[in-house]
């Protein structure tokens, strides 16, 4: 069973792995965080607090409006994360995301929102929040790790791996 400290230690070695790589990409191409669209997907791992991991799943956009501010705008699957029977814990996400840029290509962020999810064939829509790190690679391309709590029946925490693109700037 996957326990909080391990998620927040993985979370934590792959931001610091990928705070590290990205440095030898500065001096190839600057890489700027810009303000305008994105969109990606990545992997994951679900847990419930009462039971083994899942494997989990998701495709966000997201509108950053200004350097220090986007719009998050997703969809999820958790597996069999958080509800009470067999079904799986699927929906749709929309968050506030407050950014902290550190540099031209590392970005913390915080991460707050709810999720209208299908649990045990019931709709359910509960507050979701999270912490992560990014990393903008050279050609608009990034990578993403992120930790959340889902707030379901059963409370859930999932660290996330992502991969996205920026395709449009403004």
């Amino acid at each position: 069973m996957i326990r909080a400290r391990t998620v927040v230690a993985t979370i934590t070695g792959v931001a610091v792995t990928l705070a590290v790589a990205g440095g030898s990409w500065a001096a190839e191409e600057k890489p700027k965080v810009l303000r305008g669209l994105y969109a990606g997907g990545g992997v994951g791992v679900a847990q419930p607090n009462d039971r083994g991991s899942e494997t989990a799943w998701r495709l966000d956009v997201w509108l950053r409006a200004m350097r220090y501010f986007s719009l998050q705008l997703g969809y999820a699957d958790l597996g069999d994360g958080g509800g009470s029977g067999n079904g799986d814990v699927d929906g749709v996400t929309f968050s506030a995301v407050p950014q902290f840029p550190i540099g031209d290509w590392l970005t913390l962020h915080g991460k707050v929102g709810v999720m209208s999810a299908t649990v045990d064939n019931d709709t359910q829509t509960e507050l979701t929040f999270g912490a992560g790190a990014s990393v903008e690679l050279p050609y608009k391309v990034g990578i993403r790790a992120e930790w959340e709590h889902y707030n379901f029946d059963h409370q859930v925490n999932a660290a996330w791996l992502s991969l996205y693109y920026h395709f449009a700037t403004f």
